[in-house]
């Protein structure tokens, strides 16, 4: 429970506070606000059921608020099946990951940790269309069968990662955590392993619908290391302004008109963008100190990384 108030708002140690304890726990870690005023709460605070105490009926009666408070959080032993107060508000759904041969261990957000095979040996046609999945999104889908081939390939990946995640109880779990009308679900994923973080959670596949395209999920990643007061951003004091660079080495074969078409007709609608002119290092510095980007979409060849190394030798410099 927080105590909000003017006196609150203004509090330097109030909001290190609760921003400490949402960085640690994340949405599973339930603050319910308590306003002995008439004061704006911050906005990670407002999809929490707050209780206006300043106001009717309470009129910062002590004993009421208490009454309100226990009837709305009760007690989680004595919650009937199907109680929604035995349930976060936003559930937050955790999987712990951790890789091996010849399973992985995947824990579930109810503490249960059982074995499960990769996917790829899980699935037969993981890897196919895995594959295929990463060609079609390289380059511009242009007719129904591309389509239906990216969507097809999507499907697969999707219900292979869905059904890894997936058994029977956490189900179950997902069918409570999802509340019409209220927060999405977050399904949040953690691992030491970059490789198992990499793979594409957000085509998760139910069987019948992309759960985060549709809306009904969302997929956050992190590592298993505990998370300080500093892991919680701050609210945006403006628009998020974009910076696009577009640049590849020569003869890469990049498309740069149409490959800059292709991002500004997805974004220019949707946040102030900008896009390098030059697409050398230097432009691209320039560029993002003028605008004041929040971010940078880097958009290139698609092949492996390759960097230079300088090494500074007597009697000069050289390059590889």
């Amino acid at each position: 429970m927080l105590v909000y108030s003017q006196q609150a708002a203004a509090s330097f140690w109030v909001e290190r506070e609760w921003t400490a304890f949402l960085a640690r726990h994340g949405r599973q870690g339930k603050i319910i606000p308590v306003l002995l005023e008439d004061v704006a709460l911050p906005a990670f605070l407002t999809v929490d059921q707050g209780i206006k105490a300043h106001a009717a009926p309470y009129h910062r009666d002590a004993a009421r608020v208490a009454e309100r408070l226990a009837r709305r959080i009760g007690r989680p032993g004595e919650l009937p099946d199907g109680d929604a107060r035995g349930l976060y508000f936003g559930q937050e759904l955790v999987f712990t990951l951790a890789g091996g041969e010849p399973a992985w261990r995947v824990t579930a957000p109810d503490g249960r940790t059982r074995t499960a095979a990769p996917p790829w040996q899980a699935d037969p046609g993981f890897a196919a269309a895995l594959l295929g999945f990463q060609r079609l999104t390289r380059v511009p889908v242009r007719d129904d069968h591309d389509r239906a081939d990216l969507v097809r390939h999507a499907a697969t990946v999707g219900g292979a990662l869905f059904r890894l995640l997936f058994d029977d109880a956490a189900r179950d779990a997902l069918r409570q955590a999802s509340i019409a009308g209220q927060l999405r679900p977050v399904l949040t994923l953690r691992s030491d392993a970059d490789a198992l973080l990499a793979l594409p959670w957000e085509l998760l596949h139910d069987g019948a619908a992309f759960l985060v395209r549709d809306g009904r999920l969302d997929v956050v990643r992190t590592t298993s290391d505990e998370v300080g007061e500093g892991g919680l951003l701050r609210e945006p004091a403006g628009p998020f302004r974009l910076v696009v660079n577009v640049s590849a080495p020569a003869g890469s074969g990049l498309d740069y008109e149409g490959e800059s078409y292709r991002i500004t007709r997805a974004l220019a609608e949707r946040c102030p963008m900008t896009p390098t002119e030059l697409g050398t290092v230097a432009d691209l510095v320039e560029t993002v100190r003028r605008e004041k980007a929040t971010g940078v979409h880097f958009s290139g060849h698609g092949g492996p990384a390759s960097w230079r190394s300088r090494t500074t030798r007597a009697g000069g410099t050289s390059w590889r």
